[in-house]
C-alpha cells in the first residue's frame, strides 16, 4: 500500500518554513522514494495528485467519491511510494481573510481523508500554535499585504470564539481520521532541531535530512517593520505585492538601523518629500499592533480548558504544559 502524507497547515505556523526546506531537499525526497506536491506543484495543469477543493465537500468537481477515486488511483500510479503533499490552504484559508471563520471545512477535509485511508497509508499532519500567537501572526501577515488597519480591527474580523484546536482533534475523530492524525505545537519544536523534527513529523527523516539547510519561512516583521507596512497601506503606496515580496521585504529584513526612508529607497520605490512625510507622521502616531498584557490574559484564560484538552489529546505530540510554560518565559 502506497504511502501518503498530508500536511495541511495550520497557517503562520511554520508552513513555509517547512515547504521552503522540502523544496531544497525535493531532489533527495525523489531519490528516496519520495513524490512532493506543494502549492505550484498542484496548481500545474498536469498535477497527479491535487487535493485542493476537498474541504469543500459538495463543490468538489468530479464529485466527492469519484474525486477521490480518481486521487487514490493517481497515487497508486505513480512510480514512488511515498506521495508528501504540503499546503497550509487545504482546509481552507486563514481566519480574518475573506471571513470571520475558522476552517469550517476542516470537518469535510478529515472526512475526504479518512476515505482516502481506505487505498492508501494515509497520515494527516498540522502543526498549531497559541491562539494569540496565533492571531498576531495572521495579523502581521495579513497587514504585509495591505491590510489597513490595527490589531483590535483586525480582531473585528475573526471569531475569537470559534479559535478551538480542540474542535479540528474532535472533527477528526469523528470523521474516522483520529488513528491516521496527529498534531504538533509549535513551541514545542526547540529551534536548533526544528528541521529535522519536521521532517521526522511528516514521515520522511528516513528519506533525508536537514543537512545545514536553515529552518526559515515567510519574514517576521517588527513594530518599526509593521508602523511602515500600515503607512503605505493608509496611503495606498507600494501596493503591488509581487515588488513587496521581491523588493520590500529584503530590504526590511537588511534594515539593520536604516529608518525608512533608506529602506524604502533600497527598495526602489519612489516617493515625493509630502509622500515621505505622511509615512513620517504615520509611524510616529501610537497604534495598537498586538495583543495588549490583559487582553491577552482574557483570551488564555478563555482557551486554558480547551487547550488542556487538546494538549492531552492522543492525536497531540507535545507536553501538556507547552502553552502555559511559554506564557511565562
Amino acid at each position: 500500500m502506497k504511502k501518503l502524507t498530508v500536511h495541511m497547515g495550520a497557517h503562520r505556523c511554520a508552513s513555509s518554513a517547512i515547504q521552503a526546506l522540502l523544496r531544497k531537499k525535493r531532489a533527495d525526497l525523489a531519490a528516496g522514494g519520495v513524490a512532493l506536491f506543494l502549492r505550484e506543484d498542484m496548481e500545474a495543469p498536469d498535477a497527479a495528485v491535487d487535493l485542493r477543493g476537498l474541504y469543500r465537500g459538495g463543490r468538489w468537481p468530479f464529485g466527492r467519491k469519484g474525486g477521490l477515486a480518481k486521487i487514490a488511483d493517481a497515487i497508486e500510479a505513480l512510480p514512488e511510494n511515498h506521495v508528501l503533499v504540503s499546503e497550509e490552504n487545504l482546509t481552507g484559508t486563514m481566519p480574518g481573510l475573506y471571513d470571520d471563520a475558522f476552517y469550517p471545512g476542516f470537518a469535510t477535509f478529515a472526512g475526504a481523508l479518512a476515505a482516502l485511508g481506505d487505498r492508501v497509508d494515509m497520515a494527516a499532519r498540522m502543526v498549531v500554535r497559541r491562539q494569540d500567537k496565533y492571531l498576531e501572526s495572521v495579523y502581521a501577515f495579513r497587514v504585509a499585504f495591505g491590510f489597513a488597519g490595527d490589531f483590535p480591527a483586525f480582531l473585528k474580523r475573526v471569531d475569537t470564539a470559534a479559535l478551538s484546536w480542540m474542535r479540528l482533534a474532535a472533527e477528526a475523530d469523528k470523521a474516522g481520521l483520529g488513528g491516521h492524525c496527529r498534531f504538533q505545537v509549535l513551541e514545542a519544536w526547540p529551534k536548533g532541531q526544528a528541521g529535522d523534527d519536521a521532517l521526522a513529523f511528516l514521515r520522511v527523516d528516513e528519506a533525508v535530512r536537514v543537512g545545514g539547510h536553515p529552518f526559515r519561512g515567510n519574514a517576521s516583521f517588527g513594530e518599526a517593520d509593521l508602523k511602515l507596512l500600515l503607512a503605505l497601506n493608509w496611503l495606498n503606496l507600494g501596493y503591488d505585492i509581487a515588488w513587496r515580496r521581491e523588493k520590500l521585504f529584503p530590504a526590511l529584513r537588511r534594515r539593520e538601523g536604516r529608518d525608512d526612508a533608506a529602506v524604502l529607497d533600497a527598495a526602489g520605490l519612489t516617493l515625493t518629500p509630502d509622500d515621505l512625510a505622511s509615512i513620517r507622521a504615520m509611524t510616529d502616531a501610537p497604534v495598537v499592533l498586538k495583543l495588549e498584557d490583559e487582553a491577552r490574559a482574557a483570551m488564555l484564560a478563555q482557551y486554558r480548558d480547551e487547550n488542556r484538552a487538546f494538549l492531552s489529546h492522543a492525536m497531540t505530540d507535545a507536553p501538556l504544559d507547552v502553552w502555559e510554560a511559554a506564557a511565562h518565559a
